[in-house]
């Protein structure tokens, strides 16, 4: 059976990409990635990969009011919970920002001018990469349903694990603690929490992690640009071994890691000999472990 790591943060600019592209190089062959961090994804930028399939999304409905059809009666304006539809020269028209697609107008409505469609939302990615198959996605501008996003990329990487008799599927989770996160660690076998030695970067740790223990989920934390702030980084340490988490290290601040993203590659491929990368492997070695 395959192992699930989600590496994920409280909030963005972590250094959680950076880090999940680090670990591909290292994990090499055994693996199947996924980039959950759909609104904004950006691992297929370190990543050498060659897309091999591309699928449109669908996501949530919409409806639309036909003027020609619609006579004013206001059934659907009175029976619309979300406040989604507007009076407009004696008619009624839908307002796409507040629509819910719950379909109680074009039930109610007696002429049968209202349709509820299903829209795409985004588009979801097959790649190929030197490290493993990679799954990922963009949603488009305002698009929503995050989370089955998510949901559906990880179904797309557990087949292929199976198939491919893989050890690790490894997620690049979203920042934050929305539906996007939440479907990145349910049933994963173990979160990586990247934290930054911030008074933001501490709170945002805490959201994290609170998100990981509801969903019962092992947790284990690392701190990257470790040293700009060590006193913090102590509490951080000091923190998670009181709360019985496992601190799995520090990764200290690298210029090559910034020169390496300019490469738009992952410092492991470009400075593998860098005190950040050296950080790194023992970083992913702890965490096998823990796996």
């Amino acid at each position: 059976m395959y192992k699930q790591l989600t590496i994920m943060s409280g909030k963005g600019g972590t250094g959680k990409t950076t880090l999940t592209a680090s670990f591909c190089r290292l994990a090499q062959g055994r693996i199947v990635i996924v980039d959950a961090d759909v609104d904004a994804a950006n691992l297929h930028i370190l990543l050498e990969h060659k897309i091999e399939k591309s699928e449109e999304f669908i996501g949530g409905a919409i409806a639309y009011i036909d003027p020609e059809q619609c006579t004013g009666c206001g059934e659907c304006f009175q029976r619309c919970q979300f406040d989604a539809i507007r009076a407009l020269n004696g008619k009624y028209i839908v307002s796409e920002r507040e629509c819910e697609g719950c379909g109680v107008c074009e039930l109610v409505c007696p002429v049968d001018a209202v349709t509820v469609k299903k829209e795409s939302v985004g588009k979801l990615f097959h790649s190929i990469t030197p490290y493993g198959r990679f799954f990922h996605a963009q949603l488009y501008p305002g698009g929503e349903s995050s989370g089955q996003v998510v949901t559906l990329l990880r179904e797309r990487a557990e087949d292929a694990a199976v198939a491919e008799h893989k050890e690790l599927i490894l997620i690049d989770g979203p920042p934050g603690i929305g539906c996007a996160a939440v479907a990145s660690l349910t049933g994963v076998t173990k979160v990586l929490v990247v934290a930054e030695p911030t008074v933001s970067g501490w709170h945002d740790m805490l959201r994290a992690i609170s998100l990981a223990d509801f969903f019962r989920v092992g947790i284990c934390v690392c701190v990257n640009r470790a040293d700009i702030n060590p006193e913090l980084t102590s509490q951080i340490e000091q923190f998670c071994r009181e709360n019985q988490y496992q601190f799995l290290g520090t990764i200290p601040q690298d210029d090559s890691v910034i020169k390496a993203q300019l490469k738009a590659q992952s410092v492991l491929d470009v400075y593998p000999d860098s005190p950040a990368s050296r950080a790194i492997e023992n970083i992913f070695n702890a965490v096998i472990q823990e796996l």
